[in-house]
């Protein structure tokens, strides 16, 4: 066998694995486990230190780079999404799982590996992130944890044994809608992600419509013990839009 025969094996056969790698930390019981150590370091300084250095947007031009290319491929214009996943130590998004699940987000998924971020904080295992994207300018908007002064969400019973973990809010510009409330009915699956919203009773806009029902596509609510449901379950939010914040009620 010529040696640029064995080469090509050799290379198809490395991309075979990694592409079976990739696979595997995509499964669902990767996923519930990777839930639980996003809720685990949410809530640490360490987590919030990362978050604060994402959003300096020191990499958006490369993520709205492929931003670009995956919204030309597939005709989508999105003003958020996100994007699971371990951050490894050389600043490279693992395997990331994106929200809500479409072709556009499936493509910067597979494509955000051309992108580096910040390097991360940890003891050499990665650093387990769920992270919101501005739709246009790739900008960092959220990361699972952080406080957000657009809304307000009220406090989850701590003996819950099940909550959620990640909660991006609707991004509403101020001049373009009137104070609103809006109710939803979300669907979610076994592994805690939203596959269904089903607008509930209204009084706001189309347009605000659109953008609640993106931002609850993106939600997740987990099992703390990283057990999976047997079945999907049927959930209400509520939502007050005012000029300057979002009220939630649950």
């Amino acid at each position: 066998m010529k040696w640029y025969t064995c080469l090509a094996i050799c290379v198809m056969g490395t991309v075979a694995l990694q592409a079976s790698a990739e696979a595997a930390d995509r499964s669902p019981e990767n996923f519930d486990a990777l839930l639980v150590q996003i809720s685990k370091v949410s809530s640490t300084a360490s987590q919030s230190a990362y978050s604060r250095e994402l959003q300096k947007s020191v990499n958006a031009d490369a993520v709205r780079r492929v931003e670009q290319a995956c919204a030309r491929k597939h005709h989508a214009s999105v003003k958020t999404f996100s994007l699971l996943g371990i951050m490894r130590l050389d600043g490279m998004l693992k395997a990331p799982v994106p929200l809500p699940d479409n072709a556009f987000t499936a493509c910067v998924a597979d494509q955000i590996a051309s992108v580096t971020f910040p390097l991360p904080p940890g003891k050499g295992n990665g650093w387990p992130v769920a992270m919101q994207f501005d739709g246009k300018s790739g900008r960092v908007l959220y990361m699972a944890g952080d406080r957000q002064r657009s809304m307000y969400l009220p406090r989850q019973r701590a003996t819950a044994t099940r909550k959620w973990v990640y909660t991006p809010a609707p991004r509403i510009p101020a001049n373009r809608h009137q104070a609103c409330e809006m109710s939803v009915w979300v669907t979610v699956g076994v592994h805690g992600r939203v596959q269904e919203v089903d607008k509930g009773n209204s009084s706001c806009s189309p347009v605000v419509g659109r953008y609640v029902t993106e931002a609850a596509h993106q939600w997740i609510n987990a099992n703390m013990h990283g057990a999976a449901e047997s079945e999907p379950r049927d959930l209400r939010i509520s939502f007050s839009v005012g000029k300057r914040r979002v009220r939630v009620k649950l």
